[in-house]
């Protein structure tokens, strides 16, 4: 179960680190550059976000693992 809800949340943070920087890309190559702080912390948010869902999801799995490995 833990693992479904941390796989859910990867893919989605994944997808919203994705749009943001699209969104990014498109502000500075078009000269929004007022509403481009905004998009950066939407990346940064999600981004550092991924991060820790994945160190999360990576540190319940090499615990699994070892928990295992005793048996």
């Amino acid at each position: 179960m833990l693992d479904d809800l941390l796989f859910v949340l990867v893919v989605l943070e994944g997808a919203v680190c994705l749009a943001a920087a699209y969104m990014v890309m498109l502000l500075a190559a078009s000269g929004f550059h007022d509403r481009l702080p905004l998009h950066l912390m939407v990346f940064a948010g999600s981004a550092g976000a991924l991060v820790v869902t994945a160190a999360v999801a990576d540190g319940c799995r090499g615990y699994r693992q070892r928990h295992h490995s005793r048996h």
